[in-house]
């Protein structure tokens, strides 16, 4: 019985994981936003994605710990 409600719980983080939210909306249209500023636009998201972590990866981190 242990064994079966392990599984639904994994399944239920894993179903999580594989839909998107609001944060993950919000990182996509701040990173649009930055990269539309002329001539730095594309340097700036570059710093943008490795400083801030995506939402996504962030849930498949915390999935996988």
């Amino acid at each position: 019985m242990s064994d079966t409600n392990n599984n639904s719980e994994l399944q239920q983080k894993l179903d999580l994981l594989k839909q998107g939210n609001n944060k993950d909306k919000n990182y996509n249209a701040k990173k649009a936003l930055i990269s539309a500023i002329p001539a730095v636009g594309s340097l700036a998201v570059h710093f943008y994605e490795t400083y801030i972590k995506e939402p996504s990866s962030q849930r498949l981190h915390d999935f996988l710990e």
